[in-house]
């Protein structure tokens, strides 16, 4: 892993904690804060991916439904994808990546 990447996967949280604290104090509600928060997080880790895309993609799935932003099938409903899909592609990015590491060793 690159050290750009390495900085990215502390930077997502901490950006979106801080873009968290910034808009709950300015008197947005607290969904609307989380959404923000992730929103970020997920920007950081998509422009420069410390973890595969697929985990990216599923990190608004586990927030909201841990922060009750959204209740479950509401955060299901806006995937249009099927989670399966998600599923291999992740298995297949994870299968690669180990080989390429393994090659390069």
């Amino acid at each position: 892993m690159k050290k750009l990447q390495k900085g990215a996967l502390v930077l997502g949280p901490i950006l979106a904690a801080i873009i968290f604290m910034l808009f709950s104090t300015a008197s947005f509600s607290m969904p609307m804060a989380i959404t923000a928060a992730v929103a970020c997080w997920c920007i950081i880790w998509w422009i420069f991916e410390p973890v595969p895309i697929p985990v990216t993609s599923l990190l608004p799935l586990a927030v909201f439904q841990i922060t009750a932003v959204l209740d479950k099938n509401a955060v299901v409903q806006a995937y249009p994808i099927n989670i399966h899909e998600v599923v291999m592609e992740l298995a297949k990015r994870t299968g690669k990546s180990e080989k390429k590491g393994t090659q390069e060793a």
